[in-house]
C-alpha cells in the first residue's frame, strides 16, 4: 500500500512538517545525506522527489552538482535549477549518467517502489551511489495511542530486503533515537499534520449553545485546525510526565551495483548503493 498525498493542491502540510522538524529537531536527514555525498566525492547527483530543494540547500556551494526531479509542479517551482518534472519510475535520462541518486522519503509513495529502484540503478554510472530513505512503522511510538502511521509499500522494516532484489549486497543500519522534541500541544498538532495525520476543521458552535457570558463574536472566532477525535479529546502528554519526544526508528544500509547498496533516512531507512 502506497502513501498517497497530493502535494500540488495541498503543499501546506509538507511545508508545515518540514518547518516543525527544523524548529524542534537538532538532527537533519538532509544534512546527513549531504555529508555522505561530499565524503563519497560524487560530482553529479539526481535527487528524485526533490520537493523544494532541501537537499540542495544542505549541500555546499562547491558541489556536487544536483539535478532535482519531482512529480509536483507546485513544489518544483521553489527548487533552484537545474530541476524538472518527471516520475521516479520513468526517469528521463539515458543509462549511466549520474554518480549518485537520492530518494529520501519518496519510495513509499509508490505502489511498486522496485520499479523506481531499478530506474535509479539504470541511470547510475559504474560505482555510482544510491541513497534511499524511509520511515519505520514503529516511528513516533509516543503518539501511538492517538495516531499510527499506516504501513506502506516501502517501510524501513522491509526496505533492505526490497533493495536487495535489485542490488547484490545490502547493509542495514538502524537509527533509533530521540530526534525531535515537541514542547507544546500546538507543536504536537503541527507535527501530526505535517505527517499527514487525518484532521477536520473545527465545527462552529450552534447559535443556541452560547453561554450567558459568551458573545457571538468570541464563540465564532477562528481557531487552529484540530486533529481526529482521539487527539482532540486528550493531549497525549497532558497527563504524563514524559517529555513530548518522538523516537525515530531508522535504518541505514550500503549496497553497490554489482557490489553493495546503502540505505539512510528521516525517521526510518536510507540506502546507498554502488553500481
Amino acid at each position: 500500500m502506497s502513501a498517497e498525498f497530493d502535494y500540488d493542491t495541498a503543499p501546506e502540510r509538507y511545508r508545515l512538517g518540514m518547518g516543525t522538524a527544523r524548529q524542534h529537531s537538532p538532527a537533519s536527514l538532509y544534512q546527513r545525506v549531504a555529508t555522505m555525498l561530499v565524503e563519497t566525492a560524487v560530482t553529479t547527483v539526481l535527487d528524485v522527489g526533490c520537493a523544494e530543494g532541501v537537499l540542495r540547500t544542505a549541500l555546499p556551494s562547491s558541489g556536487p552538482c544536483l539535478v532535482g526531479l519531482n512529480a509536483s509542479l507546485t513544489l518544483l517551482r521553489a527548487h533552484p535549477p537545474p530541476a524538472g518534472r518527471a516520475h521516479a519510475q520513468r526517469l528521463p535520462f539515458r543509462d549511466g549518467v549520474f554518480d549518485a541518486v537520492t530518494a529520501l522519503n519518496v519510495l513509499y509513495h509508490l505502489d511498486t517502489p522496485l520499479s523506481a529502484v531499478r530506474e535509479a540503478r539504470r541511470v547510475l554510472r559504474r560505482h555510482g551511489v544510491l541513497i534511499a530513505a524511509t520511515i519505520a512503522r514503529s516511528d513516533s511510538p509516543e503518539l501511538g495511542a492517538y495516531w499510527k502511521r499506516a504501513p506502506t509499500s516501502f517501510d524501513a522494516e522491509d526496505a533492505g530486503q526490497l533493495i536487495g532484489e535489485v542490488f547484490d549486497a545490502v547493509t542495514v543500519h538502524t537509527w533509533d533515537a530521540p530526534l525531535i522534541t515537541l514542547p507544546s500541544p500546538a507543536a504536537i498538532r503541527d507535527y501530526l499534520l505535517g505527517r499527514q495525520a487525518p484532521w477536520k476543521p473545527p465545527t462552529p458552535p450552534r447559535a443556541n449553545s452560547l453561554s450567558r457570558s459568551q458573545s457571538p463574536s468570541a464563540a465564532c472566532s477562528s481557531s487552529p485546525p484540530t486533529l481526529n477525535s482521539p487527539f482532540r479529546r486528550a493531549n497525549p502528554y497532558r497527563h504524563s510526565r514524559r517529555s513530548a519526544t518522538r523516537y525515530e526508528k531508522r535504518e541505514i544500509g550500503e549496497c553497490r551495483k554489482g557490489g553493495s547498496v546503502m540505505v539512510t533516512g528521516e525517521g526510518g531507512l536510507s540506502g546507498t548503493l554502488r553500481r
